[in-house]
């Protein structure tokens, strides 16, 4: 086994292949493999891992990534599995599978140390897990860890309208 280091890659997408050589020549290529340099996977703030809410439009936060114009988060009730980088899943990691219940791009703030992000529409009350990816013009980063969120707004239902048979009346 051989291995080679190269020296720092910018952000982008790169192929590479090997020839062998010996006293008795020059080999051909191997067929090429490709990969992608891409900025590391944001870290989750808030909601904590296991989080309850009894607020249906959750604040999310996490960790700016140096070098990130911008987010995708994902917020879903079912996981998708593996959900960040690894050499099974490909450069982007995975995402939820569409529908989702939000897949919102968020612009970096430029200054601070998190990214925070309001749903616009309800949650409905019920179990979901949520990632954030970084991404830098059209390179996508890898998706976070997930974290598990519950939102429950405690709120019972409202009294049911009742129609028929009409209050008073006799039924036959």
């Amino acid at each position: 086994t051989v291995s080679f280091t190269p020296p720092a890659l910018s952000l982008g997408s790169y192929a590479w292949r090997v020839q062998g050589v010996n006293a008795d020549g020059t080999g051909i290529f191997s067929t090429p493999r490709t990969f992608i340099v891409a900025l590391s996977a944001p870290t989750l703030n808030s909601p904590a891992d296991g989080a309850s809410s009894t607020v249906q439009t959750p604040n999310f936060t996490w960790g700016r990534v140096s070098g990130a114009s911008s987010y995708q988060i994902q917020v879903d009730t079912s996981s998708a599995g593996t959900t960040n980088c690894s050499p099974s899943v490909g450069a982007a990691g995975l995402g939820y599978s569409a529908p989702v219940a939000i897949d919102q791009t968020v612009s970096d703030p430029g200054s601070g140390t998190s990214v925070s992000f309001t749903p616009s529409v309800d949650l409905a009350d019920g179990n979901y897990v949520w990632h954030v990816r970084s991404i830098t013009g059209s390179i996508l980063g890898c998706y976070s860890n997930e974290n598990d969120l519950t939102v429950d707004d405690n709120t019972a239902p409202l009294a049911p309208n009742l129609e028929s048979p009409a209050d008073g009346s006799f039924t036959k």
